[in-house]
């Protein structure tokens, strides 16, 4: 018997925001090792080669990006623990750039956070995380190589223009 339209609806969430990760780091030019969903669970994982550099903006947008990507595509999660562990990664990223107990982190993280969500509101961001939230379910895991075949022929096409 297949999953219940709530059990897809999970699903969907978590290939969505594991998605948004996976294509701002592609965007980013970073190397995609595995990434991986597990429903019982509620988490997943997007893993990228540690040889890659990202400044502490880009790795902000990046954490951003999962739940950008789910609200891009209407997939809530209650109490995300994908969610949680992201929030709390930017707040510690936040208050080491930002050690004064004042609004300028906050200020910052905001702007950080609607850049990202504009990301995925059309063109090809958003192309290449419909593609990956499509096909990550059927599989649960992808190796980086499989990952770099969906994501980079969307993201390839801003280069063309």
């Amino acid at each position: 018997m297949g999953a219940s339209r709530k059990e897809w609806a999970r699903i969907h969430a978590l290939s969505a925001h594991e998605a948004g990760h996976a294509v701002i780091l592609r965007n980013f030019d970073q190397t995609i090792v595995r990434m991986s969903i597990d429903p019982d669970l509620g988490d997943g994982q997007t893993e990228r080669s540690p040889d890659g550099k990202l400044t502490v903006e880009q790795e902000i947008m990046v954490l951003y990006a999962g739940t950008a990507c789910q609200n891009a595509f209407a997939a809530h999660c209650e109490n995300s623990l994908m969610a949680l562990k992201d929030a709390a990664r930017i707040e510690t990223l936040i208050s080491n750039l930002f050690p004064a107990e004042d609004d300028a982190g906050a200020h910052y993280a905001e702007i950080l956070k609607r850049k990202t969500d504009q990301l995925f509101t059309h063109g090809e961001i958003r192309s290449a995380a419909v593609a990956l939230t499509k096909r990550l379910p059927k599989f649960l895991t992808m190796d980086g190589p499989t990952v770099h075949r969906i994501i980079d022929p969307h993201l390839r096409k801003k280069e063309k223009s």
